[in-house]
């Protein structure tokens, strides 16, 4: 497993590979990119900060030109991987349609805010407690009771754990695992 933390600019899509497919909690299946993990995430702006209940966390980020390419970027790679492995993977020969149907897209579109592109992160939860290392620029570790309720900026490490096929959808499976809250001007 790759550990090294790469910055969205330098991801070498034509060398990535992917891993047998393995059963996931839940009855979903998984394929791990085997050599893409980590992502750094720049600057970005959450206008509705850290959504938490019961069993969830989450975190919607606006997507700026750069993070909207790498997002639309790695939906076409994966969608194109379905399709050349849809063989292996369904046991049946996948055309483009039949995958636009079941892929869910990483890209998100408001409603409200005149409709801005953003990308839903789960943060990982374990006992009702984040379980992430959320702290501020100066390394004050922050837990989610003290992150604002609205709109803030963050920085932080993105993991992507690979495709999750579900019984009608497949997906990109990410989390948040590290969030720097940042100044607004900084």
């Amino acid at each position: 497993m790759d550990k090294k933390i790469y910055n969205i600019d330098d991801i070498d899509y034509e060398n990535l590979n992917f891993s047998d497919i393995r059963e996931s909690r839940g009855g979903s299946y998984i394929t791990e990119i085997n050599n893409l993990r980590y992502l750094k995430i720049e600057k970005c702006i959450s206008k509705e900060g850290l959504c938490v209940n019961n069993k969830n966390c989450y975190i919607d980020i606006e997507l700026n030109d750069s993070l909207f390419s790498f997002f639309n970027h790695l939906d076409l790679f994966l969608k194109d991987n379905i399709l050349k492995n849809s063989e292996k993977w369904f046991s049946c020969t996948l055309n483009e349609r039949q995958i636009d149907n079941i892929y869910i897209s990483s890209i998100n579109y408001r409603k409200k805010f005149n409709k801005e592109p953003y990308v839903r992160l789960r943060i990982p939860v374990s006992k009702q407690k984040i379980s992430i290392n959320i702290s501020d620029k100066d390394g004050i570790e922050l837990d989610g009771d003290r992150l604002p309720s609205d709109e803030f900026y963050l920085s932080g490490i993105l993991e992507i754990k690979g495709l999750k096929f579900l019984k009608q959808e497949v997906l990109c499976d990410m989390e948040m695992s590290k969030i720097l809250v940042q100044d607004r001007k900084s």
